[in-house]
C-alpha cells in the first residue's frame, strides 16, 4: 500500500497545485483592486518608471513586480487580471521548488505530504500569488531557490 502511495505522489501533487492555481486564478480575477496595487499602478506601472533611483522614492516599488506589471500592462491592458499575471504565474515557480523539495529531499512520505498540504492548503500563504505586490514573486523565487541550493550543497 505504502508504495502504490509513494508512486502516485507525483499525480496527487500535480492535482493539489492545479487546484491551487485555479483557486488563485479565480480570486485574482474577482477580487477588487487594492489600495497597494493602484498606488503601484499609478506611481510606477502606467509611467513605466519603476527603475530605482528614477522612479518616485517610495516603499511600494518592488522593483521586479513593477517592472513585469509594466510590461503586462503594455501587452493586455489596464485590467486588474493583467497587472496580477507575473504573480500569478509565479506560482508556478513555487510549485516547482516544493515539488523539487519533496521528491529530491524528502526521504519519508509524511513528510512530504506535510510540506505539499502546508504550502497549497494554506491559504494566507496563497494570497502573495494573487494580488500584484511582488511577495509571490520573491516567495516562487526563494522556495526555488532553497531547493537549487539544497542540490549543490549535496553535490560538492
Amino acid at each position: 500500500m505504502r508504495q502504490l502511495v509513494q508512486a502516485n505522489f507525483p499525480l496527487f501533487a500535480t492535482l493539489m497545485f492545479s487546484v491551487a492555481f485555479i483557486a488563485i486564478i479565480l480570486r485574482a480575477w474577482h477580487i477588487p483592486i487594492t489600495h497597494d496595487e493602484a498606488s503601484t499602478f499609478f506611481f510606477y506601472v502606467q509611467p513605466g518608471e519603476w527603475r530605482p533611483y528614477i522612479a518616485h522614492a517610495y516603499t511600494n516599488n518592488h522593483v521586479l513586480n513593477s517592472a513585469l506589471a509594466s510590461l503586462t500592462y503594455r501587452l493586455f491592458g489596464s485590467h486588474p487580471f493583467a497587472l496580477r499575471l507575473p504573480n500569478v504565474l509565479s506560482f508556478v515557480f513555487l510549485a516547482w521548488g516544493v515539488y523539487r523539495l519533496c521528491v529530491n529531499h524528502l526521504r519519508s512520505l509524511s513528510g512530504r505530504f506535510c510540506l505539499l498540504s502546508l504550502t497549497v492548503l494554506t491559504f494566507n500563504l496563497l494570497d502573495f500569488f494573487q494580488l500584484s505586490r511582488g511577495y509571490g514573486l520573491s516567495l516562487a523565487g526563494m522556495v526555488l531557490g532553497i531547493s537549487f541550493l539544497h542540490d549543490f550543497f549535496e553535490s560538492r
